[in-house]
């Protein structure tokens, strides 16, 4: 699962950048003095496509992530005014599938029992007792901090906050589509389950100024790989009928407040 982040800051968009390597003098006027500073082409690259993903305002990604027998994938289509979310999971021989529905102030799941109790931490008896059911978690209950950090714009763009130093990767093309990439550090909130301070490399289409996919730079223990498409495509997100509220299930889980 991934863990909800901030929307993503931008202090400096550039509409077009220098050659790979170079870099660009900014002067920014407050009142007085006037300070100019320079910065790395690669930086406004990335910061360029970030704001570019912001004004798009929807996306469809798929974040693929496995570590020794453990696999996820989640297929996101996310808008501002929420997201839905496939999860898949495998453990071993064993799979899970789940529904994530989420909105501003409250988010829903519906999933198997392996999934609710492997994915979301159910206990053995309610992953039982509630599969296959719709269940709601408020924002004031520690669920919704998980579950909605699957399925919300602000958290599928977080993963383009990088932080210095930054390095030009050389084009290529990923699916048929030409891409320029840049390399830097993640910076994803340490309270986050991100890659914070890992190195991360983001692919931009050449032809749209669009991300097209987040990855780490070298293999590891852990691998994941991060896709996104259908920029602009609107978004519809439905809240299921007849859902059961979260708070009402006694001993949801071993460590989630069931306060609403």
């Amino acid at each position: 699962m991934r863990i909800r982040v901030p929307l993503l800051t931008l202090a400096i968009v550039a509409s077009s950048v220098t050659a790979a390597g170079a870099s660009a003098r900014i002067t920014e006027t407050k009142g007085k003095p006037t300070t100019t500073t320079t910065v790395p082409a690669a930086a406004l690259t990335v910061r360029a496509a970030a704001q570019a993903a912001m004004s798009a305002g929807s996306v469809h990604a798929v974040w693929t992530s496995t570590y020794g027998n453990h696999s996820y994938t989640n297929t996101v289509d996310a808008g501002t005014s929420g997201g839905v979310v496939s999860i898949s999971s495998t453990v071993g021989q064993l799979h899970g599938q789940a529904t994530a529905i989420v909105m501003p102030n409250i988010a829903y799941i519906q999933g198997d029992a392996f999934s609710l109790k492997n994915t979301f931490n159910f206990s053995a008896l309610n992953s039982k007792k509630y599969a296959g059911k719709w269940i709601s978690f408020s924002n004031q209950q520690d669920l919704y901090e998980s579950i909605s950090a699957t399925g919300t714009f602000s958290s599928l763009l977080a993963n383009l906050n990088l932080k210095a130093p930054f390095v030009s990767v050389k084009a290529s093309t990923l699916n048929g589509v030409a891409v320029t990439g840049v390399q830097g550090t993640a910076t994803s909130p340490a309270q986050s389950g991100g890659p914070s301070g890992q190195v991360v490399v983001v692919y931009i289409a050449t032809g749209t100024g669009l991300p097209v996919r987040v990855c780490p730079k070298s293999g590891g223990s852990y691998k994941w790989n991060l896709q996104f498409s259908k920029w602009g495509v609107p978004v519809s997100v439905t809240p299921p009928s007849g859902a059961i509220s979260g708070s009402s299930i006694s001993h949801l889980t071993g460590w989630l407040s069931t306060s609403s």
